[in-house]
């Protein structure tokens, strides 16, 4: 099958659809290509003419995308759901994550309406159905040869149908990317940190390398924060992790920086404790401008003695006890009552807040939420900074992961999309 002239490296057709797992792949990818790799950069670029072409060819007035479409640019005899809901997926996602520029929404929006109007009906049952996806290309029983434009257009194989599996996945995906449309420009060209000195775990992989992992972006594993992560990454905002310790040269690079669960012993045989320096730092920040996110955990699992001397200085005290064991599943027992219109969550949750310490707020600190006359999390404004400290790192992957037991009335996940935007919200 000859896709592309040996001498030009130009097809005869396109197919609307290999295209667009292209581009999906593309933008998938990056998700886990190494933000270092010396070709990271070459894939953001595939990326970028990828979308040029797709928006270049996109219908002005369905916002659809055809099924082929020739070298001339002369459409097949229709649109189809699949490629069009790919492309949609594909570009919104890529300005989401700032590969893409910000005005190639606009592309993404009129697809998804395009869909929604051309594509989305309801079924003889009452249920939703997406029609006009193509279903398989065929190998055989064809008077039209392989790879062609007649082949993919008249084949009687290529008659599009309702519901099918190649349409409804990237439909899905494209509704969840443009789920995010309404908030991922607030945090475009901002950077959360994520602390890997004072929490600085490691475990060896299954490739048997040692890496970092407990309260990571990239621990996808229930210890991670890679669920913590994606809220962050709903309103457009830039992961990074910082493996040293904190310098103010380090910290302008970022404009939120998370800290969670400071190591013992027990934890890390070599940990890392808070001193003078670091604390120095972290504080010049805050007070131009930081938003500084402090985890705690309880006093079996965290250091507080040195962690202490840095949170002091805006007005929080951790204080070393242990406080909402559970038994077995008693999840009543861990459970905590965040109510509305906090200053910091706008809607109200039910947190589940398992084995953690206490806060003591002092001077610019004032409680947020408490339970039972302690003090669970608090907010202090200093300078043009602005810190959120609580009890435990609670919307780790374990707990807001839907996959696990927890049940469905913990809205972990929901609290997290509502700190992170809380925090874009003050990041400058």
């Amino acid at each position: 099958m000859k896709w592309a002239d040996s001498k030009t490296g130009l097809s005869p057709e396109v197919w609307g659809r290999a295209m667009g797992w292209y581009a999906m792949a593309l933008v998938d990818v990056l998700d886990w290509f190494p933000v270092d790799h010396p070709q990271r950069t070459a894939l953001v670029a595939a990326l970028n003419r990828t979308a040029e072409a797709a928006i270049r060819y996109q219908d002005p007035k369905t916002g659809l995308w055809w099924q082929v479409v020739d070298q001339a640019g002369k459409p097949g005899n229709y649109t189809e759901a699949s490629a069009s809901c790919m492309f949609v997926y594909a570009i919104a996602k890529g300005v989401r994550m700032g590969y893409l520029p910000q005005s190639n929404e606009a592309s993404a929006r009129r697809g998804w309406q395009g869909i929604q109007k051309a594509f989305v009906t309801t079924g003889a049952d009452g249920l939703m159905e997406l029609d006009g996806t193509v279903k398989v290309g065929g190998l055989g029983g064809t008077p039209y040869r392989s790879g062609t434009f007649d082949y993919y257009i008249y084949y009687i194989g290529e008659k599009p149908v309702a519901n099918d599996a190649n349409g409804i996945g990237a439909f899905l995906l494209a509704g969840s990317e443009m789920g995010q449309t309404g908030t991922e420009a607030m945090g475009q060209g901002k950077t959360v940190l994520v602390d890997a000195w004072f929490n600085s775990q490691t475990r060896k992989n299954a490739a048997g390398q040692t890496e970092l992992f407990h309260y990571k972006w990239d621990d996808d594993a229930n210890s991670g924060f890679s669920f913590f992560g994606r809220a962050f990454q709903r309103y457009g905002v830039t992961l990074a992790t910082l493996k040293t310790a904190p310098t103010l040269q380090d910290l302008k690079k970022a404009q939120i920086y998370v800290m969670a669960s400071p190591d013992i012993p027990a934890k890390n045989p070599t940990p890392n404790y808070m001193d003078k320096a670091s604390g120095d730092a972290i504080e010049a920040w805050v007070k131009a401008g930081g938003v500084l996110i402090l985890m705690e955990n309880d006093v079996n699992n965290s250091e507080f003695e040195h962690f202490n001397t840095m949170s002091e200085r805006f007005g929080i005290h951790f204080n070393p006890v242990l406080r909402n064991a559970v038994v077995n599943n008693t999840w009543s027992q861990g459970t905590v009552m965040i109510p509305a219109n906090t200053g910091v969550f706008a809607h109200p949750h039910q947190a589940y807040l398992k084995e953690i310490c206490t806060i003591t707020v002092s001077g610019p600190a004032k409680a947020v939420v408490t339970d039972k006359g302690d003090v669970l999390m608090a907010v202090a404004k200093v300078g043009k900074g602005t810190v959120f400290a609580v009890t435990d790192p609670w919307i780790y992957n374990e707990y807001v992961d839907r996959r696990n037991t927890l049940p469905v009335e913990f809205d972990g996940y929901d609290a997290a999309i509502d700190l992170a935007g809380w925090a874009v919200q003050r990041a400058r």
